[in-house]
């Protein structure tokens, strides 16, 4: 079984033990995070664990994330993904400028905590948000300027953040130090109100993709040939 099958189906059991309704971080699901410069509050948005989402998935979020910001904070913003399941002790986090997320070995408690104190207001596909001096803040907690000391999850792995006019590529990265697996990308639109998910397919997907392919191009050869 594949890496990334494993990791999915391992959501799925944890999401079956979870509560739809949540008062508090729930173990494996994906916080979509917003911080802007000038904007009084961050946009957090809670999309549940990785087993839960469909392909083309989207969500409704409003213009400008329902008007939390203004056109040009939204435009001007910071955004990036962040999660931590710890029935694999798995750490999810989007690609920053800095690159692919590498998780030293044995960190994933301290990251944890990270995510736990960024999504201890989270409720499964809803919003909060948090004020941006605040501690629990998405940008206190990713988005800081480098050099910036302290306990926070762009210090224990790396800065998540990219631009909104840009995807937000998601990895998984292992408690082992292994190199961390690509599952997709989360994009959001030009206006702020729709935020959509893509999958990537595992290789053995494409492999069979692939194989269809060739079987249809050989039927089509033979086809011409006979004609």
């Amino acid at each position: 079984m594949r890496k990334q099958t494993r990791l999915v189906l391992v959501a799925v059991a944890a999401a079956a033990m979870a509560t739809t309704v949540q008062a508090a971080y729930t173990s494996g699901d994906l916080l979509v995070g917003f911080t802007a410069s000038g904007a009084a509050n961050d946009y957090l948005f809670d999309v549940g664990p990785l087993s839960g989402l469909s392909n083309g998935e989207t969500w409704t979020l409003g213009a400008n994330l329902g008007g939390n910001f203004s056109s040009a904070q939204f435009s001007g913003a910071d955004w990036g993904v962040a999660g931590a399941l710890s029935l694999t002790k798995t750490i999810y986090s989007s690609e920053g400028s800095a690159g692919v997320p590498v998780e030293n070995p044995n960190a994933f408690n301290t990251i944890k905590a990270n995510v736990v104190s960024l999504g201890q207001n989270s409720t499964l596909n809803a919003a909060v948000q948090p004020a941006q001096t605040s501690a629990i803040s998405w940008y206190s907690q990713t988005d800081q300027p480098n050099g910036t000391v302290g306990n926070y999850f762009f210090n224990n792995l790396d800065n998540p953040n990219v631009k909104t006019a840009s995807a937000a590529t998601l990895y998984a990265n292992d408690n082992l130090g292994d190199p961390a697996t690509l599952l997709g990308n989360f994009s959001i639109s030009a206006d702020g109100n729709t935020l959509t998910w893509t999958g990537v397919p595992e290789p053995s997907t494409c492999g069979l993709l692939a194989g269809f392919g060739v079987l249809a191009l050989w039927f089509r050869r033979r086809i011409n040939t006979n004609k």
